[in-house]
């Protein structure tokens, strides 16, 4: 398996807390075919994709650095800008030691339509 792909992950942060946590992607799932699946998200939801970099640590429990991670999500203050939520996620949960590469990805749904930035339509 590509040394980049061994762990993809997504969380997802409504506005009334985190409701779901799950891997996309890595080398301890048996293989399966692939699927399609939908899912409404509510207006003021985060979804984050992120790869095993921001979480994974030697001699740490990448279970509780999930936690954690989820828990910062969960708790970030509604409307902050993307860009501020990673930097803060990177801060508050990266691994001090950075040895691998983190991937993340923001993507939120505005809680209003006044939300959306002039001319995102």
């Amino acid at each position: 398996m590509d040394r980049f792909a061994r762990l993809a992950a997504r969380l997802l942060s409504a506005p009334h807390g985190l409701v779901w946590h799950d891997v996309l992607l890595h080398p301890a799932l048996p293989p399966r075919p692939r699927t399609s699946h939908s899912r409404l998200l509510t207006p003021g939801s985060t979804l984050l994709l992120y790869t095993d970099g921001l979480v994974e640590e030697r001699r740490k429990d990448i279970d509780a650095r999930i936690d954690r991670l989820a828990r910062h999500l969960a708790d970030a203050p509604p409307g902050i800008p993307l860009n501020a939520l990673l930097r803060s996620l990177l801060r508050t949960t990266g691994a001090s030691d950075a040895r691998d590469d983190a991937f993340l990805l923001a993507v939120r749904v505005p809680a209003r339509p006044m939300d959306c930035p002039p001319g995102s339509g």
